[in-house]
This record gives C-alpha cells, sequence and structure tokens, in this order.
C-alpha cells in the first residue's frame, strides 16, 4: 500500500475517532443536561406541592376557626319547612341571617357546630338588605370576626361555611369572582360579592370567608338555571352586614337617607350621569331645587353610574346629612346641597 492510501486511512481513522469522541462528549452532556433539567423539574414540583399544602393548610385553619362561629338553621311555618345558616356575633347569643330564611317562620331552631340545638327569636329584620339578627338563649359562644369587604379584591381567595341540603358545617373554596353586583332581584339594596365557591340551597345567612377566617359577606343567593351551585352565587359585603345588624340587634330600624326622586339610566349609553325622571312634591330633592330632566353626575364625590347605585349611595346616608350633588340641566353645570329625609318604610 502506498504512502498516501495509509495516510488517507489515517485521516479517516482520526476523523473517525473525533466524530466517536464528539458523540460521546455530546452524549455526556445529554446526561447532564437531562440530569439538570429533571432535578430543576423536581425541584419546581416540590415547591409547587408545598405552596399547595401551604394553601390547604390555611383553608384548614380558615375552617377551624370560622366553624364554631357558623350556625345550622331550620324553619317551620304552615308552608313547610326550611333550611339556612347563620353566624354567631355576639357571645349572648345574637346571630346574623338572611331574612328569607327566617321572615315566613313560625318556629326557628338553630344547631350549633357542637350539636346543641336552641330556639331561636327574631330580633330584627331589614327586606331591603335581606338580612336578619335572631337570639338563641345561650351563652359563651363564639363569635364570628368580620373583615374589610372593601378593600377585597376580585381574585382573592375566600371560603363558604353553610349547610347545602342540610348538610351542617359543609366547607367550600373560591374567589372572588366580582364586586358591586347588582340588579340580581333579590333584594332592594344591592352590592354583592360574586364569588365562585359553591352555594346552594342551605348555604343562605352563612359566611363569605377571607384567608384570615374574617367574614367578608353573607351569602345570600345564587344565579342557576338548576337551583344548584353552577359557580355564580352573591354575598352581602359586610360593610353593609355590620351597618345594618348594628341598628337590628338593637331592635331599631336600619337608618337610610332619601331623596325623593325616581330616575333612570341617561338615553345615551355614553352619555355619563342618571336622569331625574320625577321629583315629588315636599321632598328634600324638591327642596334643594332638582327638576325633572337634571342629569346626577356625582354624589358626594362619587361618581353617578346607575340609578340603583345612586340610590344605594343616599340611602347609606343617615336622615338628616347634607350631600352634594353635582348635576347638569339644560347642558349647564350646576352644583347644589341636600339635606336628605329618612327613607319611607317599604
Amino acid at each position: 500500500m502506498g504512502e498516501s492510501a495509509r495516510t488517507g486511512l489515517g485521516q479517516r481513522a482520526c476523523a473517525t475517532l473525533a466524530l466517536l469522541a464528539l458523540l460521546g462528549a455530546l452524549g455526556e452532556r445529554r446526561a447532564e443536561c437531562t440530569g439538570t433539567s429533571t432535578e430543576a423539574t423536581h425541584a419546581q414540583a416540590a415547591a409547587d406541592l408545598h405552596a399547595a399544602r401551604a394553601l390547604s393548610r390555611c383553608f384548614r385553619e380558615v375552617a377551624r376557626k370560622a366553624g364554631p362561629s357558623v350556625v345550622a338553621i331550620t324553619t317551620r311555618a304552615h308552608g313547610g319547612r326550611g333550611e339556612g345558616t347563620g353566624v354567631i356575633i355576639s357571645k349572648d347569643g345574637l346571630i346574623v341571617t338572611n331574612n328569607h330564611v327566617v321572615a315566613a317562620s313560625d318556629e326557628i331552631s338553630v344547631q350549633l357546630a357542637d350539636g346543641r340545638e336552641f330556639r331561636a327569636a327574631r330580633i330584627g329584620t331589614d327586606p331591603e338588605s335581606d338580612l336578619a339578627v335572631i337570639r338563641v338563649q345561650a351563652t359563651d359562644l363564639t363569635p364570628a370576626v368580620f373583615g374589610d369587604s372593601v378593600n377585597a379584591e376580585t381574585g382573592d381567595w375566600v371560603l363558604a361555611i353553610g349547610s347545602p341540603f342540610g348538610l351542617e358545617q359543609t366547607v367550600t373554596a373560591g374567589i372572588i369572582s366580582a364586586k358591586g353586583r347588582d340588579g340580581m332581584g333579590l333584594s332592594t339594596f344591592e352590592e354583592y360579592i360574586q364569588t365562585d365557591a359553591a352555594i346552594n340551597p342551605g348555604n343562605s345567612g352563612g359566611p363569605l370567608l377571607d384567608l384570615d377566617g374574617k367574614v367578608i359577606g353573607i351569602n345570600s343567593g345564587i344565579a342557576s338555571a338548576s337551583g344548584g351551585s353552577s359557580g355564580v352565587g352573591f354575598a352581602i359585603p359586610s360593610h353593609i352586614v355590620t351597618r345594618v345588624v348594628d341598628a337590628l340587634a338593637k331592635g331599631k330600624a336600619v337608618p337610610r337617607g332619601w331623596l325623593g326622586v325616581s330616575m333612570r339610566p341617561v338615553a345615551t349609553p355614553s352619555a355619563e350621569g342618571v336622569l331625574i325622571a320625577a321629583v315629588a312634591a315636599d321632598t328634600p330633592a324638591a327642596r334643594a331645587g332638582l327638576q325633572r330632566g337634571d342629569i346626577v353626575l356625582t354624589v358626594d364625590g362619587d361618581a353617578a353610574t346607575s340609578p340603583s347605585q345612586v340610590m344605594r349611595v343616599i340611602a347609606s346616608h343617615p336622615p338628616q346629612s347634607s350631600i352634594t350633588l353635582e348635576l347638569t340641566r339644560a347642558g349647564k353645570p350646576l352644583t347644589t346641597l341636600a339635606t336628605l329625609g329618612a327613607r319611607p318604610m317599604q
């Protein structure tokens, strides 16, 4: 064999060895990368599992803390038997629930979380907010702690505890789906927290809880074609509950401001404000100089977005308080001060 042939064979052998060495190195590198990737995946999975368990522990703690403050309510009337839920608000037996749970009942029974049962008496009801306060003759109860519904945000985790279909102390979890929902037809004054935590018949009057175990709402109703949970439930925010309960617990009517107008949306969808359709005679509105056709832009600085929202803002002020209204009349801006009267009982 000639020198050139031997040289060619030697070059090919060296190239083959180099290629084999490169493939070996790549294999080792791939193994190293695969090992690193697998380790990273395992580490991430462990972190995710830790986070999931931490959330689970949080849910568990909320249920543990709030459970003793939640009661099952059974009502009886000539029309039959009803079920609902309530929340203990004082050590000496005051309980808040929905008005629709107890309104038509002849007899109200309350079962505590520890199994004890008591007859309850109505202390006060407010159909316009769908809230009621009842009392049982018991002491040393565990009152719930109320939280701040104003600062709760869409997307926050929440838990509901109640007695759906008579199943006491049922805990469900979800998020706040929306805030400020109205137009549901459940009560006169609506500013609901919407949640996808499962709420079913029997949950009415039970608490909607934040992750601190504080009550940020009282569950009141659902939107459902079937009558069961479809992931659209509504709770009365705690900032409304505490105000209403403060009056009802004292056996008083809930004080609400009243202007004396009827309102409707502005005809042009893109236009701002709410149209005054009529002004009743001898009312705070008439005395403030309001006129049919005025467009309310703000109430005490809050933008007027809908008739129900304006009515709600006015009602949140006590009678005899003054509010500032910014309006337009025939296209011209106008500001007026109105002293509210007491909202007539509905």
